[in-house]
């Protein structure tokens, strides 16, 4: 299916959300798509086995936004069955544009509005790379309590490759980091000096702290561990600078 075929279900966003997640205009956007949710739906299918899937399985989209690969994975895949972020423009437009599943505007912190084990699976993009710590350690513990036993979450994550990537464009404050400091630090967080100087209407729904993180995958495998399995760590493998972390969750919570 081509990218014009899926593009064609969907009202165009509007141009300040989709610029909102680094896309300059709705072509850029739709290549964007193209790139991020092969990646998302080929693990879902070779980590989990859920092609075929032989009975209905529960996807939570967490930090949908404007559905940069739910709108091109439910075309194709009639996935996900559910969405969530804390931006209510958002997530409303998702809504609007697949009726048929359910989409939440959320708050900043815990808890989503789903009992516990509902969902097969959770994939969430471009979020733990902008999180706080203790913000994301809060976040790994609801996807331990939300997912069935045994349930896939796919998170990506900003590693070495996105550190050389900051090094290179000039980044503030990124430019002077070195591999060896993620690896003897295991996580890096800078706060966005607009968001911190309370400037800018950017991040509709971000109550908290904001930035750019880092994480080494020694630390990854450790203290997310502690939340989740961690089985996998690809690097790159987004556009070449985010990994992609691959985790279940246990047995018991």
């Amino acid at each position: 299916m081509t990218d014009t075929h899926w593009s064609k279900k969907y009202r165009t966003p509007p141009l300040e959300e989709i610029q909102r997640v680094g896309a300059d205009n709705w072509e850029v956007f739709k290549r964007q798509a193209e790139v991020i949710e092969p990646v998302i739906s080929s693990h879902l299918k070779s980590e989990f086995g859920f092609w075929p899937w032989s009975k209905p399985r529960k996807v939570l989209d967490f930090g949908c936004g404007i559905g940069r690969v739910a709108l091109k994975m439910h075309a194709e895949k009639n996935w996900p069955t559910h969405g969530c972020d804390v931006n209510r423009i958002g997530a409303a437009y998702l809504q609007r544009q697949i009726p048929e599943i359910q989409v939440f505007h959320t708050e900043y912190d815990p808890p989503l509005p789903f009992e516990a084990q509902t969902f097969d699976a959770v994939y969430s993009v471009s979020v733990w790379t902008h999180m706080p710590e203790d913000a994301q350690d809060r976040w790994l513990k609801e996807m331990a309590r939300i997912l069935k036993p045994g349930g896939l979450a796919l998170i990506t994550t900003s590693g070495y490759k996105a550190l050389e990537t900051r090094r290179k464009r000039g980044d503030p404050g990124w430019t002077d980091i070195k591999d060896e400091d993620l690896k003897e630090r295991g996580f890096i967080y800078m706060e966005y000096e607009r968001f911190r100087a309370r400037k800018t209407t950017d991040y509709p729904g971000i109550t908290d702290s904001y930035g750019l993180t880092a994480h080494d995958d020694d630390y990854i495998r450790r203290h997310w561990g502690e939340f989740l399995d961690v089985r996998a760590i690809k690097r790159g493998v987004i556009s070449n600078v985010q990994d992609l972390v691959i985790c279940t969750a246990r047995n018991v919570h």
